[in-house]
């Protein structure tokens, strides 16, 4: 079973929260212990080697024991943990005091004492020099060994010892008293701790609700889509975050598409439909008709002519149909090549001609020579073309058709402009559409179009980088302009030979 995306981020956020609470826990307990230690020792160490100075001899040790507990600068310990003090004769090698047998027990005796080269070196400079030192003079210390930290009974203490030239001093003093605020602190942490992060982790709880709700709205609006309901789109309120508001956006214009391409694939559907019904039942009447009169040569000519008017009609839809398909699955690509667009024109031009002079149609041609354009010339051929048969076949009688290639604001051009009626303002937008016909084109009954040229031309003119638009319809003149890309770079392409010449 799949948790949910809130609950996994809810626990990772407590289990972050609790480990690094933990961490700063622990290194804050490490480092106050070193700090009361470090504020310790620098009082308990003076005591201890003032009090190994003034040791000369056991009666001394029996005068200063009393006064070393009474000094002592802390709260003395309970009775069940004394200051461990242990007073050894280094030279006989003699235990001269101790208050307990727990401080011999735990420690190895010969590592604080001094070391006989030590008492030696010590010796030698003393009877030197014996005539210079004071009968009231203290003991010198000669070892010091570091300051520890043992267990006694499972207590801490700290160890601290020093020597003079015959006795040797150790004192262990419990450090419960100074562990005891910081024992009481962690206690209390531990206790604060869960509860912080039960907090962190009901604030994360709220938070990612917040941030997920986005998410649950989309989850609804596309259970409603899959349902049918294209209308249906994310709604936002105003206070998510930038990101959720751009992947919202990204998915209602991807919701916008797909109602577009749905309703688009809809009303294709039936004008396809309506389009291959007109010229079938044609064909089917003129077949019955020529098989009631097969007496009739004329007759049968007739028929057979106009079934085969009606089948090109067929292939024409049929061939517009497959070149949507082909536009709509994006297999159509432009083959970029170096093109002089000059002698494209003129070629398209010249049997444009032809035809307007048979219909009594004025042809202008201005084109600017010697344009060389990176495009593809099939696309460019295409589009131009659509645009030159509707210029003839939309044309008034003893109208004119004029064809431009120029430059306008650094960019090539190509102007296709016939008279003829004037396209209505409210259809301008419409016109490169699917299956889209106007009104007065439909009721010219020699005109053979279906409503796809224009959109054909309008999406080959994208593919190749172009762009195809309506810039006048009025005063008896259409126009239709080509802008044509600029600086497209040519697809690189290897030389094999070349190659193989080169590396032999």
């Amino acid at each position: 079973m799949n948790k949910s995306l809130r609950l996994r981020l809810t626990i990772v956020a407590a289990l972050f929260t609790g480990g690094i609470l933990s961490l700063f826990l622990y290194i804050g307990w490490e480092h106050l212990k070193v700090q009361r230690h470090r504020d310790v020792d620098p009082v308990l160490s003076p005591l201890v080697h003032k009090t190994c100075m003034q040791i000369s001899s056991p009666d001394d040790w029996d005068r200063i024991l009393p006064q070393l507990e009474s000094s002592f600068p802390f709260d003395l310990p309970s009775e069940g943990d004394p200051i461990h003090i242990l007073l050894v004769d280094h030279r006989e090698k003699e235990i001269i005091y101790r208050n307990s047998d727990i401080l011999l027990s735990a420690i190895t005796l010969s590592s604080y004492l001094p070391s006989e080269q030590a008492v030696e070196n010590f010796d030698k400079t003393f009877t030197s020099n014996s005539n210079l030192r004071s009968p009231t003079q203290l003991e010198p210390i000669i070892f010091v060994p570091p300051i520890d930290t043992i267990a006694l009974n499972g207590i801490p203490h700290r160890l601290i010892s020093c020597s003079n030239p015959r006795y040797t001093l150790i004192m262990a003093a419990s450090t419960n008293h100074i562990n005891a605020p910081i024992e009481n602190t962690l206690d209390l942490t531990l206790v604060a701790a869960p509860i912080f992060v039960l907090i962190v982790a009901a604030i994360t709880w709220l938070i990612i609700a917040h941030a997920l709700k986005p998410l649950t709205n989309i989850a609804q609006t596309s259970r409603k889509i899959i349902e049918g309901s294209l209308n249906e789109r994310v709604q936002l309120k105003g206070d998510e975050s930038s990101e959720i508001i751009e992947v919202v956006k990204i998915i209602n214009e991807m919701i916008d598409r797909m109602e577009r391409n749905y309703h688009q694939a809809a009303r294709f559907s039936a004008d396809a439909s309506h389009e291959l019904k007109s010229p079938l039942a044609a064909l089917q009447g003129t077949l019955e008709l020529a098989l009631q009169k097969t007496d009739s040569l004329p007759d049968m000519e007739n028929a057979v002519f106009t079934a085969y008017e009606e089948t090109q009609k067929l292939k024409q839809i049929i061939n517009s149909l497959l070149m949507l398909t082909r536009i709509d699955s994006g297999s159509i690509e432009a083959d970029i090549k170096d093109v002089n667009v000059s002698v494209l024109c003129e070629e398209l031009c010249e049997d444009t001609e032809i035809l307007s002079e048979e219909k009594g149609i004025h042809f202008i041609k201005q084109i600017e020579q010697d344009v060389q354009l990176n495009l593809d010339p099939t696309l460019l051929r295409q589009v131009l073309n659509n645009l030159l048969t509707n210029a003839l076949k939309y044309n008034e009688e003893n109208g004119s058709i004029a064809c431009r290639l120029y430059k306008r604001n650094g960019v090539e051009c190509i102007d296709v402009e016939n008279t003829g009626p004037a396209i209505p303002e409210d259809r301008k937008d419409s016109i490169f559409k699917r299956f889209v016909r106007l009104d007065k084109a439909r009721s010219q009954k020699h005109i053979k179009g279906f409503g796809l040229g224009l959109n054909i031309a309008s999406e080959l003119a994208r593919i190749n980088n172009s762009k195809l638009e309506l810039v006048q319809s009025h005063g008896g003149v259409n126009i239709f302009r080509i802008t044509l890309p600029k600086d497209l770079p040519l697809p690189k392409q290897e030389d094999e030979s070349q190659t193989s010449a080169g590396d032999n």
